[in-house]
């Protein structure tokens, strides 16, 4: 096999994962404004907030 029918099939699939995670940072990057508006005191409370959420087994909102 020569490497680069190696790296072709390591490499399956990469394109729609990528694709898959820019969706995810646009996501992140239409909100970064409104993070970096808030308090550090804000942010501890968000963030308590999102782990108690998961900890009771609620899905992830968009």
């Amino acid at each position: 096999m020569s490497t680069d029918l190696i790296n072709r099939v390591l490499r399956f699939g990469e394109g729609r994962a990528m694709k898959q995670m820019q969706s995810v940072v646009s996501q992140v990057n239409d909100r970064e404004a409104e993070f970096q508006a808030r308090s550090d005191d804000e942010l501890r409370a968000f963030a308590t907030g999102l782990m108690e959420r998961g900890g009771n087994g609620e899905p992830p909102t968009t």
